[in-house]
């Protein structure tokens, strides 16, 4: 049963918050809500363990991040996740208050110092592929949010972690 609806809205060249409305949560799906570089990956793999009980190395595609419409089709993503019968896991990188709040779903919120996530997100910026910025092109709305960032992602860690900022950075 719905506990909380969104009450805003996502939508960029990356995500997009609607597509949680197409979710048909079942008892026991488990939801790790991360922002990007947080530890999305490294959570999934402990939630995978402890659902499975089992010490095997798992693909980890089976857990859709739902909400990033660059990776594929969302019909693609539902037909996925309700064929699966095991206990069921899913990623976002939304903000909480843009996700649905299920009673019979759990909740893994994860974070990480905000030095760490920034350095995390400048390599993986740097080593996205062309394929990867056209993926984001298609989905562009205004040209302006993330392909800023992306665009200015040449620049060295101090300047990238200041994107954004009107104050100058300060000395530590």
């Amino acid at each position: 049963m719905l506990n909380r609806a969104p009450s805003r809205t996502v939508k960029n060249e990356a995500l997009d918050s609607g597509r949680w409305s197409a979710y048909k949560p079942r008892t026991g799906d488990i939801i790790i809500g991360t922002a990007p570089k947080v530890g999305t990956h490294w959570m999934l793999q402990m939630a995978s363990l402890l659902v499975s009980q089992s010490p095997e190395p798992k693909d980890l595609r089976f857990a859709p991040l739902l909400d990033a419409q660059f990776l594929a089709p969302l019909d693609e993503m539902l037909q996925m996740i309700e064929s699966q019968a095991h206990r069921r896991i899913l990623l976002s990188h939304l903000p909480f208050d843009a996700l649905p709040i299920y009673d019979d779903v759990r909740y893994i919120h994860v974070v990480r110092e905000g030095r760490d996530v920034c350095m995390s997100l400048l390599n993986h910026v740097r080593n996205m592929t062309t394929e990867h910025s056209n993926r984001f092109a298609e989905n562009r709305l205004d040209g302006d949010s993330i392909e800023r960032a992306l665009r200015q992602s040449s620049r060295g860690p101090r300047e990238f972690f200041f994107i954004g900022t009107r104050r100058a950075p300060v000395v530590i």
